[in-house]
């Protein structure tokens, strides 16, 4: 699911939210080339679906280190 045609970046953040509450367990997440998806958004992702296998950010360009970490952080707790 790519995202990057929403008009404004509150709504794609406000999307992938929706898509980590309906699908609490993905086993993968695409969002490669979805250029409005932000830290708050993979935030959002990494604490509401905190197990998924494959997450690909892939020119994410607004995704920052903040980002990546929310994701390393939440997998490193899960694995435990």
């Amino acid at each position: 699911m790519c995202l990057s045609s929403a008009p404004a970046v509150h709504q794609v953040t406000d999307a992938v939210q929706a898509l980590a509450d309906r699908c609490p367990s993905p086993k993968s997440v695409n969002l490669m080339c979805c250029s409005k998806v932000t830290d708050a958004g993979v935030q959002a992702l990494a604490e509401r679906c905190p197990s998924p296998e494959s997450v690909n950010l892939m020119c994410g360009f607004k995704v920052t280190d903040a980002g990546v970490q929310a994701l390393a952080t939440i997998a490193r707790a899960s694995s435990r």
